[in-house]
């Protein structure tokens, strides 16, 4: 304190803590901020990485539909080759 360096008299509560001085208290908040700015950034990635697996799993089933269509099968025997209703084989048929 004031380029002094010597002991200091440190202080406990009746439950045994010790009493933070200023300085330790702000790094201990500035630890939990960045703690829970980490947790905030990889719940974000996460929710990212499942948006992009949908995204991933709806492209290969448009491609298996318009594939087998292409070889001249019909929508009902599409949608029971890939066990989908009529109504999903449809929707991916024209969301081409």
């Amino acid at each position: 304190y004031q380029n002094q360096t010597q002991l200091w008299l440190r202080w406990w509560d009746r439950e045994g803590n010790l009493l933070l001085t200023g300085w330790e208290q702000t790094q201990l908040e500035r630890l939990r901020g960045d703690r829970e700015q980490r947790r905030a950034e990889q719940a974000q990635q996460q929710v990212e990485q499942e948006r992009l697996e949908k995204e991933q799993a709806q492209q290969r089933l448009k491609d298996a539909v318009t594939r087998l269509l292409a070889r001249g099968m019909t929508v009902e025997e599409a949608a029971e080759i890939l066990g989908l209703s009529l109504e999903d084989v449809q929707q991916s048929a024209g969301s081409q």
